[in-house]
């Protein structure tokens, strides 16, 4: 071949090589750009299903939140958006009374609520008086465990604040025994107590146990009672009641005062259950008494019933009952018509006890009357609850 046929063969062999590497860069780039295109696609896609997830719950609930503003119902904004009405195609009766369904079982909770606590408070009581011991009842606003506290100590709740402040003041000087306690930074931690309205625990029942050097019992519903004991017997101790699992109240004896300033007087279980069981002895002694009383009586009414013949014992008994005596019980029935006297006595008792059994029949069929009908509205608040359920599963 001649020289320029070579050199013009080796130009188009470099030019077609250097298109070939081109033409291959560019479909890297395009395959690049593509799979970034569809991840974006896919990223935006499972945003936009969280965002519509997100606006049906606040959709559900805003309702609520709104009417307590004074919006309205189920309109508002979330987070700068405008907010759809759940309730858009269906008729507001509809509306109104899904709106009400939830206020009722909202009020449902609370009763619960309120019922469990009120359940816990009257066992507790039952408990302490027992032992001879009753509640001084303490704000729940934060401070319930220093002001139960300065109840027992000063007779005076109101002195909360200056027990924190020893409280604290003495757990930072002693602050190698309490630091391995805290999970927190101890710092941190005692800062937060010193503030108001902070709740206090285990370790500040501690730390009032040893900055005032006194024992600490607390009391519970339907459980033993817990004991902080780090003083011999001669040292004070406090009486506290836990209750609701956040609320601390202070405990004296019953004979005690309320009165504020007055200190409580000493507490000591073991006596008053003494005085408890010898108070249960006397009341079973004058029960055991009355029984006698009411054998000599019965032995009283059989010779009075047999000097004259008397047939009702129970008219027997009334007139030695009456005349206080069998010999005073004989003259009036010896100068009287005794006959007579009986049968008039014995026709009015069983007119009385026909009376009386017919108030107890008239009781228990009142009583059926009102069983069946709470068994009534039972039924029909369930049913009323299903149907609420079954409208709010069509509209999630």
């Amino acid at each position: 071949m001649p020289p320029k046929k070579r050199k013009n063969n080796r130009k188009n062999n470099r030019r077609n090589q250097r298109n070939q590497k081109n033409n291959r860069n560019q479909n890297k780039q395009k395959t690049e750009n593509t799979s970034q295109e569809n991840q974006n696609k896919n990223k935006n896609q499972s945003q936009i299903t969280k965002n519509k997830k997100q606006n049906k719950k606040n959709n559900r609930y805003q309702g609520n939140k709104n009417k307590k503003k004074g919006k309205g119902k189920g309109k508002g904004k979330v987070q700068g958006r405008e907010q759809v009405d759940l309730f858009e195609n269906e008729n507001q009766e509809e509306k109104q009374k899904y709106v009400k369904g939830y206020q009722k079982r909202k009020k449902q909770y609370q009763v619960k609520k309120e019922t469990k606590i009120d359940k816990e408070f009257a066992a507790l009581k039952k408990q302490l008086i027992k032992v001879g011991l009753k509640i001084r009842e303490v704000k729940p606003d934060g401070n319930c465990l220093f002001r139960s506290v300065a109840d027992q100590m000063h007779g005076d709740p109101n002195l909360h604040s200056r027990i924190r402040s020893e409280v604290t003041n003495f757990m930072t000087k002693s602050r190698m025994f309490f630091e391995p306690f805290i999970e927190i930074d101890f710092n941190t931690y005692i800062k937060k107590m010193i503030q108001d309205r902070t709740w206090g625990g285990h370790v500040e029942l501690q730390a009032i146990s040893a900055c005032y050097c006194v024992n600490i019992v607390v009391h519970q519903a339907d459980e033993k009672s817990w004991r902080i004991k780090n003083f011999d017997v001669p040292f004070q101790t406090l009486h506290l009641a836990y209750e609701f699992g956040d609320h601390y109240d202070s405990i004296r004896n019953s004979t005690d005062s309320l009165i504020r300033g007055v200190k409580p007087t000493e507490i000591d279980i073991n006596e008053n259950a003494k005085k408890r069981n010898e108070e249960k002895q006397k009341s079973k002694m004058k029960k055991e008494s009355e029984n006698k009383d009411e054998e000599t009586l019965a032995n009283e009414a059989l010779t009075l019933m047999n000097i004259i013949n008397l047939s009702n014992i129970d008219f027997a008994k009334h007139m030695i009952k009456e005349h206080s005596t069998i010999q005073s019980a004989l003259d009036f029935l010896l100068l009287n018509d005794y006959f007579l006297l009986e049968q008039q006595w014995t026709h009015e008792y069983f007119e009385k006890m026909k009376i009386e059994k017919k108030k107890e029949k008239e009781m228990e069929s009142q009583k059926r009357l009102q069983k069946q009908q709470s068994q009534e509205k039972k039924k029909n608040t369930f049913k009323q609850q299903e149907k609420l359920s079954n409208k709010q599963r069509k509209y999630v």
